[in-house]
């Protein structure tokens, strides 16, 4: 569905209504009745902390940080360090504490306990209870006071197949317990019917993605089927005995799923009479309304009712940053007014629906409720007909207040572990202190009555003057229906084609070829994807000696012109995506997100250069002064050869080949054997562009023939190379030699590798680093220079992180790159195959196994497939540790601290990237010094990098030190000359 807009202003509502909601409003906020301190009903030192976070922009963010890590910290130095750590930058641990305390290591026994107390209540405030039990036991006291529960299973998106087995059998169990018990409770004090029929007591909230550790939006028909299972199990558990299942509606990449599955379940002939169900509808969403109409029409079609929670949505700030980091539409509204307006025009659709379906009425913002008490007296519905919703420990005011005018009201209680728990609380605390938020508002008593209860209006935004920075190439969604159809279309279009056969081309003909290579497909082998004819150091030579002649007429037309060239092949690149993602899901043996992010990346190359080229020679100007001139003039270095990797086939080749190009440089360009048909595709559409056929040249074949010709070749000038640290030293010592006919220095651009470790400190949030860790080392099957190969936990954090990622990584599904229901494919040959397979070997006699992902024989004898393995207490001379495997297999090591961690990382011939996963600010500020690596992440993982946001390559053996998608990588490129002119004639000179 497309994105949609709005009426800014929304539907102005009568006089009588605006006069309800004034009324009702006034009620709400001055209702006076409710047990607690404040208006969030928090203790004292809860209230002082949320107080201040309200306040200070700084201390919330600090504060927020800190209490999602306070709960990991297992002794008293780790917890004041921390605490330390994350005050010092805002005035010291006094603003923590509220004044006047210091932070010593003496009163660390005294104020660690305290502290970590506090922050425990705190999270009772918002969290009901650690197990089922005490979930109930609230439950309980709630239903005596008048007020109905649902209880909710604290818990974010599992991650092996352990976590979601634990996860939906806890929800059994949660059914069972919750119903068994409370029929046992005397009549309720609150409605438990409405003009539909009766309201199942026993009510719990369930999460999708905590069935299944597989839901992937791009393997959406998989997701569905195998959530539309287990999700029909907990509705046969819910009618056997009588409970109420609530749907959580999580991030929009999900809704797609959510909906299907929620409608195959409803629409079951074993669940389609059952009226005890239900599920969430946020309005930040800009599709929202689209959204509810489509509930509605199923609940039209399904012929019984179902509820429908209306709330304005908790992950506003993941959407805006997700959408901004990929470069897509952004799913939510951008200010908050936009979605409170449209949360009063959905409230209208959904009173009207009733009795098709039955409103469910989530806010804590007295003019939303006050607007829904309105619109139910507009409608004619009773009071039952309405139910409002609460979250534990929010609004405690208005809860009792709708009590108390008769509504029945269900308080949203999540159960679970305290740290599993965290990140709820965190989500609560960010909800609350947010500057806009009503909650916040209220409590800082700053808004009269009146404002908080006018109709919401969009403030006007004044658009920023800047110049854009430059924008990546959007990946695409593949959790919209569309793209996903697209991808499959285009795999199915090339595969009665192949083999496709790639040819040299020389000043655009195709040469004679000595020999070739018949390349299968990596995850299928009786499917040969290429016919590749090679070169002969003979076209070698000639595509030298007529680069060379081209030389002068490339340089003259300008960075301008050829920029426009490289703008035009980014287009031809989009509208090519087709056939450029099919050949690199066949040839390349990628995954649907890996084959697209190469397409991307290759685009960003093409704009970005073309982007830098343009400002170059402004850039880098020289100084000036009265009298003296001086010019910077960056000219072409001269014919370049372009050696490129099969890994990133399609983007690495466009990205040395552009570079070369922009910069006034003729190109030779031979593409990894493997790899041709992907090369030839290159070729083609910078030749479609623009770029003279005598300026670029293609030409596969061997290496140790073609290549070794071209990097030898006295009339080359520059050699632009990625791949093995062998065949990068070669290069580097054969362009040393000057051959006879030379007249110059080679140019060397060399990105050879990595060794690169994963650093887990003693407090990493497991959730993100663990599966972190898993994309960084399996992703493309570990056949990246960047990727993860040895991961090294610090401290106490060893035990739990080995135990998760095991479980992890025998849980992840082996299987060709054509369906994105597999976690890992193929790698790229046979030969890359045997060679990895020997490592494991190695690694069975040096260490110890940790895990390895299932995969038949059959399966690994139909292709080139070896599945993702870990080793454990292995010997730090074995080959498995020492040695760029270039494939899925991973290491774990140990390390007594952040340092010796550090020290370990470093302990290799390599230096391009490396990754730390860490929550205390000075670990962090450590590692930025103190590990020295090309591009260091934090707290994500060591790949990924997009052009003009992580500029990549390395240093030591892993390459020259530049840097691919940086703003000074074309300087590699160019050759600079200084033209300085005395302008000062008979004593005058401009003053310009």
């Amino acid at each position: 569905m497309p994105m949609t807009t709005m009426n800014t202003h929304g539907t102005s509502p009568g006089k009588t209504q605006e006069q309800t909601v004034a009324q009702k409003g006034q009620e709400l906020l001055s209702y006076k009745g409710a047990k607690g301190i404040g208006f969030l009903s928090p203790h004292k030192w809860s209230q002082s902390l949320l107080d201040r976070m309200m306040s200070h922009e700084d201390f919330r963010v600090a504060s927020l940080r800190f209490t999602d890590v306070a709960p990991t910290l297992r002794n008293d130095g780790d917890f004041m360090e921390h605490l330390t750590a994350y005050y010092s930058q805002i005035g010291g641990l006094d603003k923590f504490l509220g004044g006047g305390v210091p932070g010593g290591k003496l009163l660390g026994k005294v104020i660690a306990p305290i502290v970590r107390k506090n922050i425990k209540g705190m999270a009772h405030t918002f969290i009901a209870g650690e197990t089922i039990d005490d979930g109930i036991n609230t439950f309980k006291k709630l239903h005596d006071d008048g007020l109905a529960c649902s209880i909710d299973l604290l818990g974010e998106a599992v991650i092996s197949k352990k976590e979601a087995d634990d996860f939906t059998a806890a929800y059994y169990k949660a059914i069972e317990k919750i119903a068994t018990a409370t029929k046992t409770w005397p009549d309720a004090k609150y409605p438990e019917a409405d003009r539909i029929g009766t309201i199942a007591r026993a009510n719990v909230s369930v999460k999708l993605t905590a069935l299944y550790e597989h839901v992937d939006p791009a393997a959406h028909k998989h997701s569905v089927e195998v959530l539309t299972e287990r999700l029909s199990g907990l509705m046969a558990a819910a009618k056997e005995h009588g409970a109420y299942i609530h749907i959580d509606t999580e991030q929009w990449e999900y809704v797609p799923i959510t909906l299907e599955v929620f409608t195959n379940v409803l629409m079951d002939e074993r669940f389609r009479d059952y009226p005890h169900v239900g599920i969430v509808c946020q309005a930040y969403l800009r599709e929202s309304e689209q959204f509810l109409d489509a509930l509605i029409k199923l609940a039209e079609e399904r012929g019984t009712p179902f509820s429908i929670r209306l709330v304005k949505g908790a992950y506003w700030d993941y959407e805006q940053a997700h959408a901004e980091q990929q470069g897509w539409p952004c799913p939510v509204f951008d200010q908050k007014e936009q979605t409170d307006i449209n949360y009063e025009k959905l409230l209208r659709i959904l009173m009207g629906a009733f009795p098709k379906v039955r409103p469910l009425i989530g806010s804590h913002n007295a003019r939303s409720l006050a607007v829904a008490i309105s619109l139910q007296q507009e409608f004619g519905l009773e009071q039952a007909d309405v139910e409002f919703q609460v979250l534990n420990g929010m609004a405690p005011n208005f809860r009792d207040c709708l009590r108390d005018m008769g509504y029945r009201v269900r308080q949203y209680c999540p159960v679970g572990e305290f740290i599993p728990g965290m990140s709820y609380l965190v989500r609560r605390l960010l909800e609350t202190t947010a500057n806009q938020s009503f909650v916040a508002q209220k409590a800082k008593g700053e808004i009269d009555t009146e404002t908080l209860l006018k109709a919401p209006v969009v403030p006007e935004v004044v658009s920023s003057k800047e110049a854009p920075h430059f924008i990546n190439e959007p990946l695409v969604d593949f959790s919209e229906q569309p793209n996903r159809l697209k991808a499959r279309e285009a795999i199915e279009a090339l595969q009665p084609k192949l083999p496709v056969t790639a040819t040299p081309k020389v000043n655009g003909k195709t040469t004679k070829t000595k020999g070739g290579y018949e390349h299968p497909c990596p995850w299928q082998a009786s499917q040969i994807t290429t016919k590749v004819e090679f070169a002969t150091a003979k076209d070698a030579d000639e595509a030298v000696k007529v680069a060379k002649d081209a030389l002068a007429d490339w340089a003259k037309l300008g960075f301008e012109k050829r920029a426009d060239i490289l703008d035009k092949a980014a287009s031809i690149c989009q509208e090519r995506w087709s056939e450029l993602f099919a050949m690199q899901v066949f040839e390349a043996g990628k995954d649907w997100a890996s084959a697209d992010a190469d397409i991307a990346e290759a685009i960003d190359f093409l704009r970005f250069y073309a982007q830098e080229a343009r400002v170059l020679e402004e850039r880098f100007q020289p100084v000036s002064v009265w009298g003296e001139k001086n010019t910077l003039i960056y000219e072409p270095k001269g014919v370049a050869t372009v050696i490129a990797p099969w890994n990133f086939p399609f983007a690495i080749s466009t990205g040395m080949t552009a570079a070369s190009l922009v910069a006034g440089n003729p190109v030779i360009y031979k593409p990894a054997e493997q790899t041709s048909a992907i090369g030839q595709q290159m070729y083609d559409i910078l030749i479609e562009a623009g770029v003279p056929k005598e300026v670029l040249h293609f030409l596969p074949g061997d290496g140790a023939e073609v290549g070794a010709r071209l990097v030898a070749h006295p009339d080359v000038a520059m050699i632009t190379f990625t791949g093995s640290k062998e065949v990068g030293l070669k290069i580097v010592a054969q362009t040393g030699k000057l051959e006879q006919g030379q007249d110059h220095l080679k140019k060397c651009v060399i990105e050879m590798g990595g060794k690169n470790a994963t650093i887990v400190d003693s407090d990493a949030d497991l959730d993100e680093a663990v599966p972190g860790t898993v994309f960084a080392a399996f992703g493309f099957q570990g056949q990246k220079c960047s990727a993860t190969s040895r991961v090294i936990v610090v401290g106490s954090a060893y035990d739990a992180f080995v135990k998760r990622l095991a479980e992890v990584v025998e849980g992840l599904r082996v299987g060709g790159a054509h369906d994105p229901m597999f976690d890992a494919n193929a790698v790229i040959d046979k030969e890359a195959c045997d060679k990895i397979r020997g490592y494991i070997k190695q690694g069975m006699k040096d260490g110890k196994l940790l895990a390895q992902a299932p995969a038949s024989d059959e399966l690994l004898n139909s292709g080139c497939f070896v599945p993702p393995t870990v080793f454990t207490d292995i010997k730090d001379s074995s080959p498995v540790v020492q040695d760029e495997i270039f494939g899925p297999v991973l290491t774990v090591h140990k390390a007594k601290t952040i340092e010796e961690a550090v020290e370990m990382a470093l302990d290799c011939d390599y230096r391009l990237t490396g990754a730390v996963f860490s929550r205390n600010p000075a670990t962090i500020e450590y590692v930025q010094k103190a590990f020295k690596v090309g591009n260091l992440y934090v707290n994500r993982g060591s790949t990924g990098a997009l052009v003009g946001r992580q500029p990549f390559g390395g240093g030591a053996l892993s390459g020259t030190g530049t840097k691919a998608g940086g703003r000074d990588y074309l300087l590699h490129f160019v050759e600079p000359r200084v033209v300085t002119e005395n302008t000062m004639r008979r004593g005058f000179a401009p003053k310009d």
